[in-house]
């Protein structure tokens, strides 16, 4: 277990929070001293099966790095690499793939050539700067734990005050003429999150949707290339909602705020979450629905606060899929009493009397980190827990494996709420 789970664990070794001190929990058994691993290579072909590695247009390489507790993936495509931290990013790049060359195939036809010709003598200066962003390789680095690990001692940043939009946000001109409309509804027909960074996608978007909106162009099943949706061939579903789609990023932050505050939260983390440039209008909302699926469980403001700390999307899209998780856990395996913090690091409280950590993260192995973390885990001040159960969206090696095994501490493993869909 690296740089994913180390940024929760340190917050458990420092200490005990609002779990103060009654009695020690009675000490783990022993077991013996098993040397520690280092971070493998492993074979994408272990980790999704093998027809979806390979498409028309793309091909997954088969080894994949582990890097920050996330698998990073290599894709080799006719747009270029790609590459995707993390399993569920995978999913996503490869629905983009897919969507870019049927928005091509798009292209291409009399329909859209005709429409383009209408949007050439539309009267609006607009067109300029669409289309002018770079085909370039698609990278981001999972910094989300990772830097949380390394602030152990720090407090969390204040709120963001004012807010910058995201990288890919419309201008408020293009949300003022429609333009944003169309371009999310385009997305939303191809599947793919009309906020994404990857820049490839991004272009031809643009251009499509300008044709479209300019044009006059209306989509119909005829302008889709044989195999349907863009999504198609993943197997697995997309996360947009159709709130996504319907509403602009300054009604999506009204919708947030509203369905946050009905929850009670604190008003100053609200605007810290809406107001936060690090998280797109599509992560942002994906939170707060995450959040609201926990209603009833006490300590959410626990969850939010994190978020605080979020400075880039790597950061937004932890927290996001780490509260996605636990919610998930809640409404599917275990039902949750309330969500404490230890130094900043979520431990769920759940009905059954057990101790439950939820984390994101694709690989776990035995390190010095895994093992203090265990020993923590056991230990938990002033709670006599009838059992403790770690929950992953990953899987973890053969010998974290057996060494949780040893010490009584149930696992559950690959339970993606992304993945399950």
């Amino acid at each position: 277990m690296h740089h994913l789970p180390s940024v929760f664990i340190c917050g458990v070794l420092l200490g005990a929070g609002p779990l103060a001190a009654q009695a020690p929990a009675p000490p783990a058994p022993s077991t013996t001293a098993v040397p520690y691993e280092a971070p493998p290579s492993l074979r994408a072909d272990a980790i999704f099966p093998a027809n979806l590695l390979t498409g028309v247009h793309y091909r997954v390489r088969s080894t994949v790095e582990t890097q920050g507790g996330l698998n990073r993936f290599t894709i080799d495509s006719d747009e270029g690499v790609f590459t995707a931290d993390g399993n569920e990013m995978l999913i996503e790049r490869l629905r983009e793939i897919n969507a870019i060359y049927q928005l091509r195939h798009i292209s291409k036809g009399d329909e859209y050539k005709s429409a383009l010709k209408t949007a050439a003598t539309a009267p609006l200066d607009l067109a300029k700067g669409i289309v002018n962003q770079p085909k370039e390789t698609v990278q981001g680095v999972a910094k989300g734990a990772w830097k949380l690990m390394n602030r152990a001692g720090e407090g969390l940043k204040g709120a963001v005050s004012g807010r910058e939009r995201t990288a890919y946000e419309e201008s408020a001109g293009r949300d003022l003429i429609g333009f944003s409309k169309v371009k999310r509804q385009l997305a939303f027909t191809m599947g793919v999150d009309p906020y994404s960074r990857n820049a490839v996608l991004q272009q031809i978007l643009d251009e499509v949707a300008w044709t479209s909106f300019a044009g006059k162009m209306t989509f119909t099943a005829a302008l889709m290339p044989l195999g349907g949706a863009a999504g198609a061939g993943t197997g697995v579903g997309t996360t947009l909602t159709s709130s996504i789609r319907d509403n602009s990023p300054a009604d999506l932050r009204l919708l947030n705020t509203q369905q946050l505050t009905a929850l009670a939260m604190p008003p100053a983390l609200v605007q810290s979450l809406v107001e936060n440039p690090a998280f797109s209008p599509a992560h942002q909302t994906l939170m707060t629905q995450a959040l609201t699926s926990l209603r009833g469980v006490e300590g959410l403001d626990v969850l939010l606060d994190l978020t605080r700390s979020a400075a880039d999307e790597d950061d937004a899209l932890f927290f996001q899929r780490t509260t996605e998780l636990i919610a998930w856990v809640h409404t599917t395996q275990s039902p949750l009493n309330r969500i404490v913090s230890l130094n900043g690091f979520p431990v769920c409280l759940a009905r059954d009397g057990s101790v439950l950590v939820a984390l994101h993260l694709d690989y776990a192995i035995w390190s010095p980190v895994t093992d203090r973390f265990i020993q923590a885990l056991l230990h938990p001040q002033s709670l006599t827990p009838k059992g403790f159960k770690v929950v992953l969206s990953g899987s973890v090696s053969p010998i974290l494996r057996q060494q949780l095994e040893a010490r009584n501490i149930a696992l559950a493993e690959k339970l993606s709420p992304v993945l399950a869909r």
